[in-house]
């Protein structure tokens, strides 16, 4: 797990950005959109799921909007 800090901006629309050692990681294709990068490379694998599925991150992405 990465440790990290979630946020949110209010540009066109949402935004949710997480951050890790000084980098703003686009969680949703607004921040995206917006310029931040992708978080593929810090997004962990499901261990449960296996076959390289991701982690769920609705509770990143949930949390990020409720600070708007």
């Amino acid at each position: 797990m990465v440790d990290g800090a979630a946020s949110a901006a209010f540009r066109d629309s949402v935004s949710v950005t997480f951050e890790v050692n000084g980098t703003e990681y686009g969680v949703n294709g607004s921040a995206q959109g917006a310029g931040c990068p992708s978080m593929t490379p810090i997004w962990a694998d499901d261990e449960e799921l296996g076959y390289g599925l991701k982690a769920d991150i609705s509770e990143v992405l949930a949390y990020g909007r409720s600070l708007c």
